[in-house]
């Protein structure tokens, strides 16, 4: 009985110093070191926001429209170009299933 005891009380020590080690892990012991910042009002975070805003020219602002306007005229000249692809390719296809069924 007594060794049983001793090992008993053994395996409680090491499993307690365990875990009071593991609640004292680094991160946890990082973040009681650093003080906590302060928390920003509203007023300074509109004012980083209008810091932080970027104000675009007129030039650069009609610049940016004319691209977008060039980029959306590519995107329509791509659809019909797939239109008349698919068109073109649908009418081989029947072309050559009817001279198919003529040889036949």
């Amino acid at each position: 009985m007594y060794f049983h005891e001793n090992v008993l009380k053994d395996m409680k020590n090491k499993t307690t110093t365990s875990l009071t080690y593991t609640s004292k892990s680094p991160v946890t012991m990082h973040q009681r070191r650093r003080p906590r910042r302060p928390s920003l009002s509203s007023r300074e975070v509109c004012r980083w926001r209008q810091h932080l805003e970027i104000k675009f020219s007129n030039k650069t602002e009609e610049d940016i429209t004319k691209s977008w306007k060039r980029s959306k005229q590519a995107g329509n000249d791509l659809m019909c170009c797939v239109v008349f692809y698919n068109q073109a390719q649908s009418k081989w296809f029947e072309e050559i299933v009817t001279t198919t069924l003529e040889m036949e």
